[in-house]
């Protein structure tokens, strides 16, 4: 038994539109798929239709701040008890992401002389980092994400902008206010904030199989018992090769941790 709990779509930054992602999922004999785009259900939402011989968990990928660092909260929910709650904060998010893009736009023509078409930001559901970095490359300024990243909008880069003044007590909370699991995703990213710092906050889960980490399993799985929390892994696919994620099929959840986390989504 097989899950990826962590990919994306063209409704955020995924290169794959649903139902190509879905295939691919297949083609990789997964059992189970979230699809968890950055403050946006729309994607996972349309998955949930697919007649194709895999399960479907709602998901999404919530933007969070602590302490001057973006810590995002991967949110699980058996079914859809999420709308009434998260709908308005996610609208505002969605907004606020279009207003950050439009001023990150700003900066890079200020800094780097990059004057970029910003028409695609009208044009997506749900604007980030990763959007802009493609779009810089398709227009000529650059020649990978992986350049942008380092130079140009990564953290603490001269053209990057936070994406959330949500906190993530608040985010923990609202998730949890609509029924779902909160999930700590992708620790080993952490820069600013100390993981048993951050670890403080009601979590569920914390996502310890990951690209390019899986030799850490071993331990994300102590700290997810030393917390009392369950282990949870994935892909967090955006496009093939892309050196910062992983390629679907590549990682996973498997077998009995599939089984616990399922048992406490369907605890919910």
């Amino acid at each position: 038994m097989k899950a990826d709990l962590h990919t994306h779509t063209t409704y955020s930054d995924g290169k794959l539109q649903v139902d190509e992602l879905i295939q691919l999922a297949v083609s990789h004999h997964l059992d189970y798929l979230s699809i968890t785009d950055h403050d946006t259900f729309e994607g996972v939402k349309l998955a949930k239709k697919t007649k194709e011989p895999i399960t479907v968990i709602y998901g999404m990928e919530l933007s969070t701040y602590h302490k001057k660092e973006s810590i995002h909260v991967l949110s699980y929910f058996k079914e859809d008890t999420f709308t009434a709650t998260l709908q308005p904060i996610l609208d505002h998010q969605i907004h606020n992401r279009k207003g950050r893009a439009y001023k990150m736009l700003e900066k890079l023509k200020e800094i780097f002389a990059i004057d970029l078409n910003p028409a695609f930001i009208e044009q997506l559901k749900s604007v980030t980092r990763g959007s802009i970095a493609k779009e810089i490359v398709k227009q000529g300024f650059a020649s990978s994400t992986k350049e942008v990243f380092a130079r140009m909008i990564g953290d603490d880069c001269p053209a990057y902008i936070p994406s959330s003044k949500l906190s993530t007590q608040e985010g923990i909370q609202l998730v949890k206010q609509a029924k779902g699991l909160a999930v700590l995703a992708h620790p080993m990213n952490l820069k600013v904030n100390r993981l048993d710092e951050i670890l403080q906050f009601p979590f569920d889960g914390v996502e310890g199989i990951y690209p390019n980490h899986t030799d850490k399993k071993a331990y994300y799985r102590d700290i997810a018992k030393q917390y009392n929390l369950f282990l949870t892994g994935g892909t967090d696919f955006h496009t093939f090769d892309d050196g910062k994620h992983g390629n679907l099929g590549d990682t996973y959840l498997a077998d009995e941790d599939v089984e616990i986390f399922l048992k406490r989504l369907y605890e919910c």
